[in-house]
C-alpha cells in the first residue's frame, strides 16, 4: 500500500525559514555579547596616553559553516604593547588593570547560554 506525504515541500521550506533565522539570530546575539564585552573591557584598559585604549577594535562577525567567528583586538603596529600590559599583571596602573580583555570576557561566560536563549526567543527564532 503506497503512502502519499502531502504538504512535505512546505514543511521543508518552513525548516528552511525556521533555520535562517535561527542563524541571523544568532550571529545577533554574538554581536551583541561581543559589544557588551568590549565595552566592559574599554573601562579596564590601562590609559596612559591613551593609544592602547584606541587600539580596541571589533572587526566583523564572520560566519563559515556552522561556525560564527567574533573577534576584540588591542594593539597594532603602533601599539605592540598590548599583550603585556594585558599579561603583566605585577606592572601599576593609575588608571585600568591587567587582564583588561580576559575579566569580562569570563564574565560573560557565566551565563552566555541563560542570555542566549532568552535573546533567541525574543528574535523569535526559538
Amino acid at each position: 500500500m503506497p503512502i502519499t506525504l502531502q504538504g512535505l515541500s512546505q514543511t521543508i521550506t518552513g525548516f528552511q525559514t525556521q533555520g535562517n533565522l535561527l542563524r541571523k539570530a544568532m550571529i545577533l546575539a554574538v554581536e551583541k555579547e561581543r559589544h557588551d564585552i568590549f565595552a566592559q573591557s574599554q573601562l579596564l584598559v590601562p590609559v596612559d596616553t591613551g593609544a592602547l585604549r584606541g587600539s580596541g577594535e571589533t572587526p566583523p562577525v564572520t560566519v563559515s559553516g556552522t561556525m560564527i567567528h567574533a573577534e576584540i583586538t588591542y594593539g597594532n603596529t603602533a601599539v605592540q604593547y598590548a599583550v603585556p600590559q594585558h599579561e603583566r599583571t605585577d606592572f601599576f596602573h593609575t588608571h585600568g588593570e591587567a587582564k583588561y580583555l580576559e575579566r569580562p570576557l569570563l564574565a560573560a561566560a557565566e551565563g552566555y547560554a541563560r542570555r542566549l536563549g532568552i535573546f533567541l526567543k525574543a528574535a523569535g527564532a526559538l
